[in-house]
């Protein structure tokens, strides 16, 4: 709402609205803003969303991470994929699943008439979490596939240059330089 209030203003009167208080000048005429200045101001929000929307997909890395050494699975197996990390955490969602199924089958005991189960997730909580798992697996998967581009670009580059080393060295070789 205020983004739309800040775009429907007239830049004209914005402008004359505003008097730069550094004005040496002492006319106290109105001068431009910078564009950051309008840029800042037009889409804060926009910008504070991003920030919170960083914030948040740290903290689900951070999550994520957290779970994932919980769970004994580790980012020091090199040589797992996204995939296979996928699988793992299918194979431990089912788990999960079929303890709290079972939870559910065996009858609370009769002297407590409230038993809440502490392990069980609701469904709503569950699917929010797949959801950020599947989220996350394709982030750590479309970084794993840069990170390779990135490496088979250096190992291209290294190659390039070696070549023309040594072409260099053989020229130099051919004409005594």
């Amino acid at each position: 709402m205020k983004e739309e209030n800040v775009n429907q203003q007239d830049p004209a009167s914005m402008d004359e609205s505003r008097v730069d208080a550094h004005d040496t000048t002492g006319s106290g005429a109105p001068k431009l803003p910078s564009a950051y200045e309008t840029l800042m101001k037009q889409h804060r929000d926009a910008i504070i969303r991003i920030h919170t929307l960083e914030t948040e997909n740290q903290n689900l890395m951070n999550l994520l991470k957290q779970a994932l050494s919980d769970n004994a699975l580790s980012f020091d197996d090199r040589g797992a994929n996204p995939s296979e990390l996928l699988s793992r955490i299918q194979a431990l969602e089912d788990r999960n699943e079929q303890s709290a199924r079972h939870q559910e089958d065996v009858p609370p005991p009769s002297s407590s008439g409230n038993v809440v189960s502490t392990t069980s997730v609701p469904g709503h909580e569950m699917e929010q979490l797949r959801v950020q798992n599947q989220t996350l697996v394709s982030q750590v998967a479309k970084m794993d596939g840069e990170l390779q581009a990135m490496k088979s670009e250096r190992t291209r580059r290294r190659r390039r240059s070696d070549s023309g080393d040594r072409k260099h060295s053989l020229l130099k070789r051919m004409f005594g330089g």
